[in-house]
């Protein structure tokens, strides 16, 4: 009876300890993330910037990240803490069917809040430092997120031979041509993708109809984007606040609200510069994304059009950058809408925040050029062939160095986008004034002075 009583009691505890193992699996879940090929680094591997745009230190605007170093933001002891820290804390999560990833929808939100900035398509522009420094300091700084994490799928072009005699678009064939780009904007996730890798079924989903090629390969690549994000918040245990769908060769000629503005407002949407920008709540992005990856528009539509669509489907709540004398791009035009939606968009009265920029191979000079010729300075100076010349020199923006990009950033970076007295003047005198109030908005930005 006693070699009974042993002989149970172990065959209990062996039991126990099996079922235990298996319970732990589901109280726990851990969050495998799919290997891609992309190159990952942790928040606590990166020197934060300083998100202070008003701060005396932030003349030095980009602090670069050391080897070894270890994140301020993890050792700054705040009462809300890191999404890091917030892993720890997170209720666990239902993985999705197959265990890949898990159902983000139903993380909490990050402490912070948290904003993820994605950067996508052909990076173009973005390898000159006025562009990336302009980046980093009028978008990801001025917003200034307590945590803020960048995300990049940039598509590099064939090699080509630099050896003909016509003018040509030009974009970066290799990831050495972005690399000043890269130490810049600190991406937590990286991923470059050669013209061959282009191919691959994966950025080549069925599903094209009868959509123009770009503008398929536009939607394939914010999708994937996209992606990356939801696999780092499945890491984290905690979903993004904010999403920024942006493209890499935009010149941010003026500072973007701060995150506070948008807190205040409690806006539940995207908010949209034409196709070129979005930045969406995370339930907005969650409903945007959800929408099958399929052609929803014919050959001759646009990426407005298809973007259109995806919110109109998405039922989601849209407002575009356009006030009184300075709307350049009205999203309520029968090109964007065609016959597919008639959404309720509205207008956010704010300056216009950034213009695209081109940049184009010289064969003459053997050398790359900016091109502003399409899309202007969206009434700013500096942004056109010289500005601020000393005596004869000029010097036009690609030519500029890091620091002298910084110091024209900096410039731009007074003038804010929703406040201010130029935003007051134009948006009460701007229908009035017409034509003439580009000139009244220049002379009135040129006065401002960097805080």
């Amino acid at each position: 009876m006693h070699r009974f009583r042993v002989f149970f009691a172990v065959v209990s505890v062996f039991a126990f300890g099996l079922l235990w193992t298996h319970l732990q699996e589901y109280i726990f879940p851990t969050f495998p993330t799919t290997d891609t090929g992309t190159e990952t680094k942790t928040s606590s591997d990166l020197q934060p910037i300083s998100t202070d745009s008003r701060s005396a230190s932030s003349r030095v605007l980009i602090q670069t990240r050391r080897p070894g170093a270890s994140s301020t933001r993890a050792k700054s002891g705040s009462a809300t803490g890191t999404p890091n820290q917030a892993r720890e804390r997170a209720a666990p999560s239902k993985q999705s069917p197959g265990g890949s990833a898990p159902q983000v929808e139903l993380l909490p939100s990050c402490p912070g809040p948290a904003a993820a900035f994605c950067f996508f398509g052909q990076p173009r522009s973005l390898m000159l430092p006025i562009v990336h420094v302009s980046v980093r300091r009028n978008l990801i700084d001025a917003f200034g997120a307590p945590h803020s994490d960048t995300f990049c799928l940039f598509k590099l072009a064939a090699p080509v031979e630099n050896n003909g005699t016509a003018v040509r678009k030009y974009t970066a064939s290799s990831k050495v041509e972005l690399a000043a780009a890269e130490e810049v904007l600190q991406p937590l996730r990286i991923r470059y993708l050669t013209h061959e890798e282009q191919k691959l079924p994966e950025f080549d989903p069925p599903g094209k109809g009868m959509c123009e090629l770009r503008i398929w390969q536009q939607q394939v690549a914010k999708a994937a984007c996209f992606k990356m994000i939801q696999e780092e918040e499945g890491r984290l245990g905690c979903r993004y606040s904010y999403v920024f769908l942006v493209r890499p060769d935009l010149l941010w000629v003026r500072r973007f609200p701060k995150f506070t503005n948008f807190e205040n407002e409690a806006w539940e949407g995207a908010t949209i510069v034409r196709d070129l920008f979005q930045m969406l709540t995370r339930k907005t992005a969650e409903a945007y994304f959800k929408v099958p990856l399929t052609c929803v528009v014919d050959k001759t539509s646009s990426g407005e059009t298809f973007m259109a669509v995806v919110y109109s489907r998405s039922l989601s709540n849209v407002r575009y950058q356009c006030m009184p004398g300075h709307c350049d791009h009205d999203m309520d035009a029968a090109w964007v809408h065609k016959p597919h939606t008639l959404p309720d968009w509205r207008k956010w009265a704010c300056l216009q925040p950034c213009t695209l920029m081109r940049i184009e191979w010289d064969p003459a000079q053997s050398a790359i050029r900016a091109d502003m010729s399409e899309w202007g300075c969206a009434d700013r100076s500096g942004c056109n062939l010289a500005f601020r010349c000393e005596r004869d020199r000029c010097k036009r923006m690609e030519s500029l160095s890091h620091g002298e990009a910084v110091s024209r950033v900096e410039f731009w970076g007074a003038a804010p986008l929703c406040e201010g007295p130029c935003h007051a003047d134009i948006l009460a005198e701007g229908k009035r004034l017409g034509k003439k109030a580009a000139g009244v908005l220049q002379q009135c930005e040129d006065g401002l002075s960097p805080a």
